[in-house]
Protein backbone atom coordinates (compact mmCIF):
# COMPACT_ATOMS: atom_id res chain seq x y z
CA UNK A 1 0.00 0.00 0.00
CA UNK A 2 1.21 3.09 -1.25
CA UNK A 3 0.54 6.78 -1.16
CA UNK A 4 2.04 9.84 -2.82
CA UNK A 5 2.67 11.89 0.51
CA UNK A 6 2.28 15.21 -1.64
CA UNK A 7 -1.26 14.69 -1.83
CA UNK A 8 -2.43 12.58 0.96
CA UNK A 9 -6.38 13.79 1.81
CA UNK A 10 -6.95 16.24 4.74
CA UNK A 11 -10.23 14.64 5.57
CA UNK A 12 -8.71 13.40 9.25
CA UNK A 13 -11.34 10.67 9.12
CA UNK A 14 -9.92 9.21 5.75
CA UNK A 15 -6.70 9.54 6.95
CA UNK A 16 -7.65 7.94 10.44
CA UNK A 17 -8.68 5.29 8.84
CA UNK A 18 -5.75 4.87 5.97
CA UNK A 19 -3.53 4.52 9.21
CA UNK A 20 -5.78 1.95 10.55
CA UNK A 21 -5.57 -0.14 7.19
CA UNK A 22 -1.71 0.52 7.26
CA UNK A 23 -1.50 -0.99 11.12
CA UNK A 24 -3.54 -3.85 10.51
CA UNK A 25 -1.06 -4.88 7.03
CA UNK A 26 1.67 -4.16 9.07
CA UNK A 27 0.38 -6.37 11.48
CA UNK A 28 -0.23 -9.37 9.49
CA UNK A 29 3.29 -8.78 7.60
CA UNK A 30 4.63 -9.00 11.26
CA UNK A 31 2.75 -12.34 11.87
CA UNK A 32 3.93 -13.97 8.45
CA UNK A 33 7.44 -12.63 9.09
CA UNK A 34 7.06 -14.47 12.54
CA UNK A 35 5.98 -17.53 10.90
CA UNK A 36 8.51 -17.56 8.12
CA UNK A 37 10.89 -16.97 10.87
CA UNK A 38 9.59 -20.35 12.79
CA UNK A 39 9.67 -22.56 9.97
CA UNK A 40 13.31 -21.66 8.76
CA UNK A 41 14.50 -22.39 12.06
CA UNK A 42 12.66 -25.64 12.17
CA UNK A 43 13.97 -26.69 9.25
CA UNK A 44 17.55 -25.28 10.09
CA UNK A 45 16.99 -27.97 12.83
CA UNK A 46 16.43 -30.36 10.68
CA UNK A 47 19.04 -30.13 8.61
CA UNK A 48 21.14 -30.57 11.30
CA UNK A 49 19.50 -33.33 12.93
CA UNK A 50 19.79 -35.46 9.30
CA UNK A 51 23.39 -34.06 8.78
CA UNK A 52 24.31 -36.26 12.30
CA UNK A 53 22.31 -38.87 11.21
CA UNK A 54 23.96 -39.04 7.90
CA UNK A 55 27.75 -38.46 9.48
CA UNK A 56 26.75 -41.48 12.23
CA UNK A 57 25.54 -43.40 9.01
CA UNK A 58 28.88 -43.14 7.37
CA UNK A 59 30.75 -43.79 10.48
CA UNK A 60 28.91 -47.11 11.18
CA UNK A 61 29.65 -48.15 7.19
CA UNK A 62 33.40 -46.97 6.83
CA UNK A 63 34.30 -46.85 10.14
CA UNK A 64 35.81 -43.90 11.96
CA UNK A 65 38.07 -41.50 10.03
CA UNK A 66 41.50 -39.45 11.23
CA UNK A 67 39.98 -36.67 8.90
CA UNK A 68 37.25 -34.83 10.24
CA UNK A 69 34.39 -33.95 7.73
CA UNK A 70 32.61 -30.58 8.78
CA UNK A 71 29.46 -29.88 6.93
CA UNK A 72 30.50 -27.34 4.13
CA UNK A 73 32.30 -30.78 3.19
CA UNK A 74 29.32 -33.14 3.47
CA UNK A 75 27.35 -30.27 1.35
CA UNK A 76 30.20 -30.25 -1.59
CA UNK A 77 30.00 -33.48 -1.73
CA UNK A 78 26.43 -33.82 -2.30
CA UNK A 79 26.57 -31.01 -4.87
CA UNK A 80 29.27 -32.96 -6.67
CA UNK A 81 26.63 -35.92 -6.62
CA UNK A 82 23.93 -33.86 -7.84
CA UNK A 83 26.19 -31.79 -10.58
CA UNK A 84 27.47 -34.81 -12.22
CA UNK A 85 25.57 -34.75 -15.68
CA UNK A 86 24.23 -37.76 -17.02
CA UNK A 87 26.73 -39.84 -19.38
CA UNK A 88 26.53 -39.41 -22.80
CA UNK A 89 25.05 -41.95 -25.27
CA UNK A 90 27.91 -42.58 -27.44
CA UNK A 91 26.76 -45.98 -29.21
CA UNK A 92 23.91 -44.56 -30.48
CA UNK A 93 25.85 -42.22 -33.11
CA UNK A 94 28.07 -45.19 -33.86
CA UNK A 95 25.29 -47.33 -34.62
CA UNK A 96 23.55 -45.63 -36.69
CA UNK A 97 26.81 -44.88 -38.90
CA UNK A 98 26.90 -48.78 -38.85
CA UNK A 99 24.05 -49.50 -40.38
CA UNK A 100 23.92 -50.34 -44.02
CA UNK A 101 21.28 -48.47 -46.16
Amino acid sequence: MRFDLDRLPTDPVLLQKMLREMAQAMEVDRDELKVAKQTVKAQGLTIEKLEHRLARLLRVQFGRSSEKMDGAQLRMMFEDVEAVPEPANDDAPAAAASKPE
